[in-house]
């Protein structure tokens, strides 16, 4: 069977480029750890990466961009971003001024920090044009807080920090500057589209920390309430209405996650349904609705022309390459072959005033929930904690419920092809599927091929792996304990500046296991 190449995103996509590109062409080949890291989240995500994503977007998406870039310019997995100087003489396209957007790392942090948590891009123009208008946005509405940044995408900051000399703090560090500073009341905004694993990721951090301060307070994602999807969708329609003529279908390209928070997807398109927004639809780009899913709904129309767009808050590498490249499978080749006319708008949503407000209105809800009553400040961390738990409890039990052992398989000794799914990271690499499988003794083994040749080691159980192969992607032969389950694993990539262990689920499809 032919091989195929899988990728699950953690987090929904936060990557970004910023312009309105007539005929779709790609501003930019660069990529930004989706979603996204994306998401991650979130986008992660895992969004869901949410993320992205990561992320973003993670909009939750992941991945970087790079000028003479070397082994440190690429994503958390080990994905090489960018091609060297030596491997093309084509040059990078330019991001912008760093310069022009405000890092928000300072000192002198008063006693009430408001912290804008979000995957991150290294697009210098789209950082602020979308998740620095966010920012100015908290700045404007709650003029009593010190507003700060924090990024989740540890490769972006590295990367800025290398090609532009900016700094620009991981949630980590500002949560220690927000303690160093004397921070009493911190308020959390992250910029997740959803409730998926960047953002329980983000709580799990927080947790940490929380009992260095009186009151911690976090904002809610995007879309979190019935009223969240209405206003979402209604800007979105807004932001879109000159297209708007009856033979114009408008697509938004989400992030996707293998998260249960995927379903806010299907329920904005429902959306957009009943508020009577019939030439609007919604799909992903890692899950569910799919490109295929959105191609049938737009052919059931009397559509000459499609417009697409990414629903998710900057626009990056999933937006310039997978929506608006020029390959055979990127939406807008897909819908060009389909005999439409194809137009691109390469702007996040963040770069919609409704959007930038929903997000304003959702801190200034966390904010109300901190008091001043004479036991101290409260908040209501705990509560979105007990929250985040649950969700990540009921999901593994329902991952576990169709688990399977080898020894329920029975498998005879002897070697198979069985499809295996990886998800976790930032949602850029992947393994090759169908993967080749030995069973011996009732012992089973999958020989992994990853998308990159930068990881040198995996761990299972902390039982360390090292790769069997000394060129080309890094392959290993790791032990297999679960079927039809996400079995834990880590990889440890050398692609950045330095090692970095990167946590990771393979799913291994007992339906799928065939003899070679």
């Amino acid at each position: 069977m032919k091989k195929k190449m899988l990728a699950m995103a953690g987090m929904l996509v936060l990557c970004g480029s910023v312009c309105l590109l007539s005929g779709c062409g790609s501003s930019s080949g660069q990529t930004d750890n989706a979603a996204v890291e994306e998401a991650e989240e979130d986008n992660g995500s895992t969004g869901d990466t949410v993320e992205a994503e990561a992320e973003d977007e993670s909009g939750e998406d992941s991945m970087t961009d790079g000028t003479e870039v070397d082994e440190a310019a690429t994503d958390s997995d080990g994905e090489k971003i960018s091609q060297t100087a030596n491997d093309s003489d084509e040059e990078e396209p330019d991001t912008g001024d760093a310069a022009l957007d405000n890092p928000r790392n300072g000192d002198g942090i008063g006693e009430k920090e408001l912290l804008v948590a979000s995957f991150g891009t290294s697009y210098n123009d789209s950082r602020r044009l979308t998740i620095g208008a966010i920012e100015q946005e908290m700045e404007e509405s709650e003029p009593d807080f010190d507003v700060r940044r924090a990024f989740t995408s540890q490769m972006i900051i590295d990367h800025v920090k290398d090609r532009d000399g900016v700094e620009i703090d991981n949630v980590t560090e500002a949560l220690d500057r927000a303690v160093d500073n004397g921070v009493k009341s911190l308020v959390v905004m992250p910029t997740h589209l959803m409730d998926g694993l960047e953002y329980h990721d983000l709580i799990r951090e927080l947790g940490g920390y929380v009992d260095s301060f009186e009151g911690v307070a976090v904002g809610a994602p995007l879309l979190s309430k019935d009223e969240d999807y209405t206003r979402v969708a209604e800007a979105l329609a807004d932001a879109t209405s000159s297209f708007t003529d009856g033979k114009t279908a408008i697509c938004f390209m989400g992030h996707g996650t293998e998260a249960a928070s995927n379903g806010v997807y299907e329920r904005m398109q429902q959306e957009m349904e009943s508020l009577g927004h019939k030439d609007i639809f919604i799909g992903t780009v890692e899950a569910t609705p799919t490109l295929e899913d959105v191609l049938n709904k737009v052919k059931e129309g009397d559509y000459t022309k499609v417009v697409l767009r990414p629903m998710m808050v900057v626009a990056g590498d999933h937006a310039n390459n997978d929506m608006a490249g020029d390959d055979d499978d990127s939406w807008k080749s897909v819908f060009e072959s389909e005999g439409y006319e194809v137009e691109c708008v390469l702007e996040g949503i963040a770069q919609i005033p409704a959007i930038r407000e929903l997000y304003a209105d959702h801190a200034k809800a966390a904010i109300e929930t901190l008091s001043t009553e004479t036991e101290g400040l409260a908040g209501n961390f705990r509560e979105v904690e007990a929250a985040a738990k649950a969700s990540d409890e009921a999901a593994e039990k329902e991952a576990m419920a169709n688990a399977k052992s080898p020894e329920e398989l029975a498998l005879s000794d002897g070697t198979y092809e069985v499809e295996v799914e990886l998800s976790g990271g930032s949602g850029r690499s992947s393994v090759s599927s169908p993967a080749e499988m030995s069973v011996e003794n009732g012992t089973v083994i999958a020989r992994i091929e990853w998308s990159s040749e930068y990881y040198d080691y995996m761990k299972i159980d902390e039982e360390k792996y090292l790769p069997v192969n000394t060129e080309g992607n890094s392959v290993f032969e790791i032990p297999v304990s679960v079927f039809d389950a996400p079995m834990d694993v880590v990889a440890d990539t050398t692609a950045m500046s330095q090692p970095h262990e990167v946590d990771y689920q393979l799913t291994f499809a007992s339906e799928s296991i065939r003899e070679k």
